[in-house]
């Protein structure tokens, strides 16, 4: 995952930019976000990138969607995080 060294599990509640989504892509995923919006979800599968196995991660966000986002776009979201998944937010950037 982008910010931890350690390996991404089914179960892992994560966020990722909506520019970093894989399939659908960033635009039919949602048209009225910008693509730096960071979006919450949790991962319930993994998938293959040609020879790379386990290189996507399939995260359900809110309202049941799935989407395909690669791992290493993947932040972990904090233990005891008491929001709503799939909320789009800002990511504040430097």
């Amino acid at each position: 995952m982008a910010s931890n060294a350690t390996i991404p599990r089914r179960g892992d509640q994560v966020s990722f930019r909506v520019r970093d989504i894989y399939l659908p892509g960033p635009v039919e995923f949602v048209e009225s976000l910008d693509p730096d919006t960071e979006v919450l979800g949790c991962i319930v599968g993994f998938s293959d990138s040609g020879s790379s196995p386990g290189a996507l991660a399939i995260v359900q966000t809110g309202e049941r969607r799935k989407v395909v986002v690669p791992i290493n776009s993947l932040s972990p979201v904090q233990k005891g995080f008491v929001g709503k998944p799939a909320t789009p937010r800002r990511r504040k950037t430097a």
